[in-house]
């Protein structure tokens, strides 16, 4: 049972929070719903109807009941009850039939009549600015923006500064807002962290309508603009597994009452059509945000290609300065090989755009970016069950097998370790060997001797024999392993690591050890921009001196460095790489760069034989397979 208590409103100095406490099973949460306190008279307390909202996807998931303390409006509950929850429990495998008990109420909320809609900075927003800030006809009018902290600051930006990128988003908020002269409202919440879920693209319709109808004596119409979905990607096949964009029109209809209507705005047109109708919108032009990796428009995540792409192919991108232009022009051809790479892998997100491009100006290199891609589309067989393959600047993933199944990292642990490491800890720091007896082969040093921290980390990351080393390292670090591993954790998830959980520094098995290799990918990512972590991802042999004997440390990367007894398998392109290995099924991470590429390979679950030269080179063999095809 999950249980929605009365909501309360609390006042401190400028800010005013509706709250309620929340009772999952026998965990008691309080969700709250922030905003500035001239708005306080807008915020709903009477009902429960915000909370309920915000509580439906992690009840129908989790299989749980919801009980509110609070009436609900009697047309709100009619329809999530006998429209909603049954259509999503029908057609989705995993989706309970959640039942509501509550009082229903008929009594009318007043509002006021505003008329509101989020103000990203991305396409969709200004989409709606466009159809409702200067309507025609009996269109209502836009009287307020948003933009709601529910969710996406948490998730889009996972791997950069968190509060800096809602900073720069509120900034670009307010200058939009500023320039029509409409009042910009902001909210904060912590839905995020009391209903967690590891994709928010499937609450995001759900954590917007819980900040809508937490302040509906405020609202008479909502825009929310969804995706870039329109009516006919309308599916609920499937849809627990989906973007909820698929079946916004259901859902917003469903949350609708006769006093607060939510539209799916631009429902009628895809991403491509809508960038088409902004973009001779000046104010558009001036503050179009698309980037989902950056405060600024970085110009090489999806987002940012797509709409460069298209507004090039509209012959407007020179007006949109918050684009790197320059360099667009400079690398058309690669831009129009990413497209032609999603078109090839069939990706629905920029199928019309294909169709927009094909007809345009770009049409005949389009055609030939096709035709290279063809001739060296064949994916290489390798032994790997799960791989992942992504561009080490960007973070577009070129190929995936199995990216997001969970599986042994084994000895690849080693790089989040390294990271804590050297987040945490001093490099110059003289470091005494414990006394440790971790599982798996010892380095060979000893107890009592006495090392710097920086030649520990070497050690660890060179050896294939190292788990007394990343103990040590841990303890010297934090004290214990337990809490080393709470920071190992707490920094996979602050980069977006979500199929991942740590429980040692080693990279023993453990039933709540795992990652997957997309996980792994980012991991090598986020480690490629510290300079410490590629120097010594990129040493074949390193030697130092403790306290009281010489150690010479050699690479356990073949690709780097020719270890005896091994053939040659060195790859001149190769930056580095960790492999690991742990009950007959084995692993490697590796980095390379040519003619100003450079790829992450990450391969998990490598399950034959292994000890001898014929089973080690798998690994590295299929490495330099994936290597070469993500250059070609």
């Amino acid at each position: 049972m999950l249980t929605i208590h009365q909501p309360k409103i609390r006042h401190a100095r400028n800010k005013s929070r509706l709250y309620s406490e929340i009772e999952i099973d026998d965990e008691q949460k309080i969700l709250w719903f922030e905003v500035d306190s001239e708005y306080e008279k807008y915020l709903c307390s009477e009902r429960s109807d915000a909370f309920l909202v915000s509580a439906l996807p992690y009840a129908m998931r989790k299989g749980h009941d919801i009980t509110c303390s609070a009436p609900i409006t009697d047309e709100l509950l009619y329809n999530i009850s006998q429209h909603l929850i049954p259509a999503l429990s029908k057609y989705g495998k995993k989706v309970y039939h959640t039942l509501i008990v509550g009082t229903p109420s008929a009594e009318p909320i007043e509002n006021f009549g505003a008329v509101g809609t989020g103000m990203s900075g991305g396409v969709g927003s200004f989409h709606a600015v466009l159809n409702h800030w200067r309507p025609y006809g009996l269109m209502p009018k836009l009287t307020h923006l948003c933009i709601n902290n529910t969710g996406s600051f948490n998730t889009d930006y996972a791997q950069h500064n968190i509060p800096k990128a809602r900073e720069d988003a509120i900034a670009l908020a307010q200058k939009v807002a500023d320039s029509l002269k409409l009042p910009l409202i902001i909210t904060d919440s912590n839905i995020c962290e009391v209903f967690d879920f590891d994709d928010y693209s499937h609450v995001h319709t759900y954590n917007s309508a819980f900040a809508i109808l937490a302040l509906q004596k405020l609202w008479g119409t909502y825009f929310y603009s969804s995706a870039s979905r329109d009516y006919a990607a309308f599916s609920l096949e499937e849809h627990e597994a989906k973007d909820c964009a698929f079946y916004d029109l259901l859902t917003l209809n469903c949350l609708s009452t006769r006093r607060l209507r939510l539209y799916s705005e631009g429902a009628v047109r895809d991403r491509v059509e809508k960038t088409a109708a902004i973009a001779d919108f000046p104010i558009a032009q001036k503050y179009l945000h698309v980037c989902t990796d950056k405060g600024q428009n970085c110009g090489l995540c999806d987002q940012c290609r797509q709409t460069m792409i298209t507004l090039d192919t509209l012959d407007r991108l020179d007006p949109f300065k918050t684009f790197p232009i320059d360099y667009y022009r400079a690398h058309t051809g690669e831009y129009l090989l990413w497209l032609a790479k999603k078109k090839l892998e069939k990706d629905p997100e920029t199928q019309l755009l294909y169709t927009q491009v094909q007809k345009g100006k770009h049409a005949k290199d389009f055609k030939k970016a096709l035709t290279r891609l063809d001739k060296n589309a064949q994916v290489p067989e390798v032994h790997a069950q799960c791989v992942c393959i992504m561009d080490a600047k960007t973070g577009q993933v070129l190929l995936e097998k199995n990216a997001d199944v969970k599986e042994i990292p084994a000895g690849i642990t080693k790089i989040l370790t390294c990271m804590v490491a050297l987040e945490k800890g001093l490099l110059t720091e003289v470091v005494t060997m414990p006394k440790v007896a971790p599982k798996g082969n010892s380095s060979g040093v000893k107890p009592g001797e006495q090392m710097l921290l920086k030649d520990m980390l070497y050690g660890m990351m060179l050896l294939k024999s190292s788990n007394d080393l990343a103990e040590a390292v841990a303890l010297n670090i934090s004290g214990s392993t337990t809490v080393f591993v709470n920071e190992m954790n707490a920094l996979a998830q602050r980069i977006g690591m979500k199929s991942s959980h740590f429980s040692s520094p080693t990279g023993i098995m453990h039933v709540s050890h795992y990652a997957s290799a997309r996980d792994i990918a980012l991991l090598v990512r986020y480690a490629l921009g510290n300079s410490v972590f590629r120097q010594i991802f990129a040493t074949p042999t390193y030697t130092c001196n403790s306290s009281t004997s010489g150690h010479t440390f050699e690479s356990n990367n073949a690709l780097i460095h020719q270890k005896k007894g091994y053939r040659n398998r060195k790859y001149e392109s190769c930056l580095g790489g960790q492999a690991g290995s742990t009950s007959g099924r084995y692993s490697f991470a590796s980095v390379a760069r040519k003619q100003g590429q450079e790829h992450i390979v990450v391969q998990l679950a490598i399950t034959d034989n292994y000890g001898t030269d014929e089973g080690l080179v798998y690994r590295f063999v299929d490495a330099v397979a994936l290597h070469e095809w993500a250059f070609r």
